[in-house]
């Protein structure tokens, strides 16, 4: 069969390129709309993290406050603390010296008086360190016996001995060093 085509070509042509442009604008329509879909989605995104961002950091700032005052109450407590162990410490030998004295006061033999008294506290104990004037070496002798016997001083340790004064009656000065522990009951 023969094909009689009654329509110019031209005008074939111009149908084609018609279809062509049609169908070009449409996928170029396409194509923007998708991109214009695409950009406001990340847009919106981005303005969405914005927000959850200025949220977080007003949340954020709002903790900080919280935890200065906190950061603040936990130094004050500890500067409390500290006064606390120092008041239970005083406390605790405050009962410490008045026995220690009586202690001491009941080795001391008449032969002997003390010149110089020094303490250095240490939990249920005090170093000490003594000067002391004698009228003989028996009284210091019975002293550190004493001491000894007593049950509440130990490390004893005799310093030096001097003799001062007249030839025929001399009095000694000496130093001693020794723990005192309180002892229950």
């Amino acid at each position: 069969m023969i094909r009689i085509n009654l329509f110019p070509e031209e005008l074939w042509k111009r149908e084609a390129q018609k279809r062509k442009q049609f169908f070009a604008a449409l996928g170029g329509s396409l194509v923007t709309a998708l991109l214009l879909g695409v950009s406001l989605f990340h847009w919106w995104g981005t303005k969405s993290m914005e927000k959850k961002l200025r949220l977080a950091q007003e949340e954020l700032k709002k903790y900080e406050n919280i935890l200065s005052k906190v950061d603040e109450l936990q130094a004050k407590k500890e500067a409390l603390e500290k006064r606390m162990q120092v008041v239970e410490g005083l406390m605790q030998g405050r009962a410490m010296f008045p026995q220690f004295m009586e202690h001491l006061v009941r080795t001391l033999p008449s032969g002997i008086w003390l010149t110089a008294l020094t303490t250095q506290s240490q939990e249920r104990e005090l170093r000490l360190d003594l000067s002391a004037y004698s009228l003989t070496p028996d009284d210091i002798t019975r002293w550190i016996r004493a001491l000894e016997s007593s049950g509440h001083f130990s490390a004893i340790d005799l310093g030096g001995v001097t003799a001062q004064g007249a030839s025929a009656n001399p009095t000694l000065q000496f130093s001693l060093r020794c723990t005192y522990k309180m002892v229950a009951g």
